[in-house]
């Protein structure tokens, strides 16, 4: 396993923050796991097909996206949105070989603009051939984007994958946090990203977390959280549930 490398400004925070009371740290930046998925936050929803012939995926955005409804995020219940990636007719951006029924975020932040979280409560339906999916993110603005943080389902295992540094390279280092096993399709389990000033990073999945920094290289991007369906299988054809879902900037 490789690790990330830290500068001394990063290493002094994390010296800082051992000494620093854990628990008092962790209740300044939590969330609590919503009980019915709100698109309030986000200002864009990225379906996983081009019915309109543009050459580019569909998207649904602004006042459209409170009441939208579709095969492909159906409204079920008051609770429940399950977005859903069909196996065949799929279109995907020019940095991604993988569809996606997928929101962004209707705002950007910064790591030292302080707490910012993102919950939901999630059960996955069905899984592409690859067994994996990305059902939340940390992601940034940029030329050719690459996103911080991307937490998978992938057969059973939900593992957050950290970005070393910021970079534009496809494939670049990743550290992965391993946060909970033996979760099976058709189960709801709950998830939430943290991110506090300074870069503390935790994932927490049901009741277990794990933590790491977002390194320094990272401290000036202009970040937004993603959440959905982002099949990791070019040949799509994957359902996930959302029985709760929102955001919080403090």
């Amino acid at each position: 396993m490789t690790y990330p490398t830290y500068s001394v400004l990063r290493m002094t925070s994390i010296i800082v923050a051992v000494a620093t009371s854990c628990s008092a740290a962790f209740a300044e930046c939590s969330i609590t796991i919503p009980t019915a998925t709100s698109t309030a936050s986000y200002g864009t929803l990225q379906l996983p097909v081009d019915a309109n012939g543009d050459g580019k995926p569909d998207t649904v955005s602004g006042s459209q996206l409170p009441s939208y409804s579709s095969q492909f995020f159906e409204r079920q219940t008051a609770a429940r949105v399950v977005m859903r990636v069909p196996s065949s007719g799929l279109a995907t951006t020019p940095n991604s070989k993988y569809p996606r029924s997928e929101l962004k975020e209707n705002r950007t932040w910064n790591v030292n603009d302080g707490c910012a979280a993102q919950a939901a409560r999630v059960n996955i339906y069905d899984l592409p051939a690859s067994g994996d999916i990305v059902i939340g993110q940390i992601h940034q603005e940029a030329t050719t984007p690459r996103p911080p943080v991307e937490l998978h389902y992938t057969n059973g295992t939900i593992h957050a994958d950290v970005l070393q540094k910021n970079t534009t390279e496809s494939g670049s280092p990743r550290t992965r946090l391993t946060i909970k096993t033996g979760i099976p399709t058709h189960q709801f389990f709950s998830y939430s990203i943290t991110l506090e000033k300074g870069g503390l990073l935790r994932v927490t999945v049901n009741d277990k977390s794990q933590t790491t920094y977002l390194d320094s290289s990272f401290d000036n991007s202009k970040l937004y959280f993603k959440a959905g369906n982002y099949t990791q299988d070019t040949n799509g054809g994957s359902s996930v549930g959302f029985e709760g879902l929102s955001i919080k900037h403090n």
